[in-house]
């Protein structure tokens, strides 16, 4: 599925997210990857991947869904009127992902993000791909801390 986001922010908005995104990684010189289309981008695309069966190893799935709260923390420090429209945005993201994850009973990240609720962090797909000496770190989590017991491959 390839969606276009470029058009729903205008100039002023994007430059407003990227301003916002190089104080969030305190660095003035955000490069032009680094830009509210390409964030959206990492998470559809993420997404996708977990409706389809994610492969990738648990490390990974950990760095791939803190593409989320980076949209996040940007989109809760913009104007109200720019964060609406970035929910706007995010919000049927954020239903795919939840109805192609499960919920944990704890989150998988202890960092914390002042006063904003990580769903992304209680979640793992419903459809894993595990194959062993590949991606098998799954294996060495212990799911039943956090709710769950059948691990499948």
């Amino acid at each position: 599925m390839v969606i276009k986001y470029k058009m729903l922010l205008n100039d002023n908005d994007q430059a407003a997210f990227n301003a916002a995104l190089a104080d969030y990684f305190d660095d003035s010189n955000v490069s032009t990857m680094d830009s509210f289309e390409y964030y959206v981008e990492v998470w559809n695309r993420l997404i996708q991947d977990i409706e389809n069966g994610y492969d990738d190893l648990f490390c990974e799935y950990l760095n791939d869904i803190s593409v989320r709260g980076i949209l996040e923390v940007v989109k809760t420090s913009l104007p109200n009127e720019l964060s609406a429209k970035i929910m706007s945005i995010l919000s049927p993201m954020d239903k795919r992902f939840i109805a192609s994850t499960r919920e944990l009973k704890s989150q998988l990240s202890s960092h914390s993000l002042e006063g904003i609720q990580q769903f992304w962090f209680q979640r793992i797909p419903k459809k894993l791909i595990i194959v062993d000496s590949v991606n098998d770190d799954w294996h060495d989590v212990d799911w039943e801390s956090y709710g769950i017991y059948d691990i499948k491959e």
